[in-house]
């Protein structure tokens, strides 16, 4: 799988699972960079970056593709993951034979009606109430209280894989919330789930002994401009 954009003066191959790293240290470019990736996966077709696959075409980031902007505030409960979780299980609801939805339908039905008529004025309202409605009242969403930082992030790697089923996931500036260790933690993990992410770096704390560690040993791309 290749990357293309301007700010690079050849096509960067990118391992086809874990994470890859494109270390961006010039303020414009990475700006430029993260900009193009930002439009294209918001399917606005401003921007020259491109992900090609195998098969020498163009992935369309807007299907394809999902972006961690920022690590630091970053939750699961996001509107595009509810959409699909609520998705999935009004399909449940649908194959499912029994007729305890129907009960409990009924049930909420004659309660609102009660309520209506003890109102001063005369009111109308829908009372066909589909499984999609509760699900979107209730707020359900991921649990994302896993309290390790390692542990949360590979969380949400896997669950934005499992729900969207995005090709590749985009993050901004991962490793500034993480240490050397909590690196090769994370890339040794994410390497066995078989996902790809392509983490945009602007600055690399660690020295360049240990990111030469990073790279040989845990197969981490690394690209300095």
């Amino acid at each position: 799988m290749k990357i293309v954009h301007p700010i690079f003066d050849e096509s960067i191959i990118v391992d086809e699972c874990g994470i890859n790293c494109l270390l961006v240290e010039n303020g414009n470019d990475f700006y430029e960079l993260v900009s193009d990736i930002l439009n294209q996966i918001g399917n606005n077709d401003d921007g020259f970056f491109y992900v090609i696959n195998n098969n020498d075409e163009t992935m369309n980031l807007h299907k394809d593709a999902f972006i961690i902007t920022d690590p630091f505030l970053f939750s699961l409960q996001t509107k595009d993951i509810k959409n699909a979780i609520i998705k999935d299980i009004t399909k449940i609801a649908q194959h499912d034979q029994s007729d305890e939805f129907t009960l409990l339908k009924q049930e909420i039905t004659n309660y609102i009606q009660k309520l209506v008529l003890q109102y001063d004025i005369p009111l109308v309202y829908d009372n066909e109430i589909e499984i999609s409605q509760i699900l979107k009242i209730i707020n359900i969403g991921p649990n994302d209280g896993e309290e390790n930082k390692i542990k949360r992030i590979i969380n949400w790697f896997v669950i934005i894989s499992d729900i969207l089923h995005p090709k590749i996931i985009f993050t901004i500036n991962l490793f500034s919330i993480l240490s050397i260790r909590e690196c090769e933690a994370l890339i040794s993990e994410i390497k066995k789930t078989g996902i790809l992410v392509v983490n945009l770096q602007s600055k690399i704390s660690y020295d360049s002994q240990n990111v030469k560690t990073l790279i040989d040993e845990d197969s981490i791309q690394l690209f300095v401009q």
